[in-house]
């Protein structure tokens, strides 16, 4: 089995040909960019976590048509006579999930026709 910080190297590699390839002056990967901004995931209180079911990252993803997951109440333990509320909601939390959903590599000078494989119309 391969280590990750060899995996890691090799894509790199791959990566850095493509730049090459490419002549591409940047690619950017908004998650690439949004991770390190956060606090690490075994630090105390890492804002980009929550107490709702696993189906409430179901309503941040598509807050229209799954709006009920936002909604639901946070689970509480057995007797523990809580108050019924919804889960919490970060700022971080949420740019991690919408920059995961809407994730695009942003390139940065001219790629070739021939590497496009299909192309969106925007305007």
């Amino acid at each position: 089995m391969q280590s990750i910080s060899r995996i890691y190297h090799e894509t790199a590699q791959k990566v850095n040909s493509l730049y090459r390839k490419l002549n591409l002056d940047a690619i950017l990967d908004p998650i690439k960019e949004v991770a390190p901004i956060l606090p690490p995931p075994l630090g105390i209180h890492p804002p980009y976590q929550h107490d709702g079911g696993p189906a409430f990252l179901l309503g941040i993803v598509d807050p229209i048509n799954m709006r009920k997951f936002l909604t639901q109440h946070a689970p509480q333990p057995p007797a523990s006579a809580g108050t019924p509320r919804t889960p919490n909601l970060t700022i971080a939390l949420e740019t991690l999930v919408r920059t995961l959903r809407d994730a695009e590599i942003l390139a940065e000078g001219k790629i070739p026709e021939n590497c496009v494989n299909h192309r969106f119309e925007v305007y």
